[in-house]
């Protein structure tokens, strides 16, 4: 996460708390949707649904873009594997 550290600081002074886990994605995830709302001009959810595909911005997780048909692109699942009470990562 390339703004992880910013944004994790700026939580703490903010909220006086670590973030949590999803805190990021969901940061990143309103961020999609403010910049959906402000290119309709509108809250009407067909609006803004014809807009997430033009979605391209830099976020806390990293860059943030759509497929013509609305999946992340780049977007990435990790798996893990609790071995001896450590998570070692399976694959990404």
């Amino acid at each position: 996460m390339p703004g992880y550290q910013d944004f994790d600081k700026k939580f703490q002074k903010r909220f006086n708390a670590q973030i949590q886990a999803y805190a990021p994605y969901t940061y990143d995830a309103t961020r999609v949707l403010i910049d959906a709302m402000k290119r309709a001009q509108s809250a009407d959810p067909a609006k803004i649904l014809a807009e997430l595909p033009k979605t391209q911005f830099d976020g806390v997780t990293g860059k943030v873009a759509f497929t013509p048909n609305g999946d992340i692109q780049n977007g990435t699942v990790t798996l893990y594997q609790l071995t001896g009470g450590k998570w070692n990562t399976l694959k990404q």
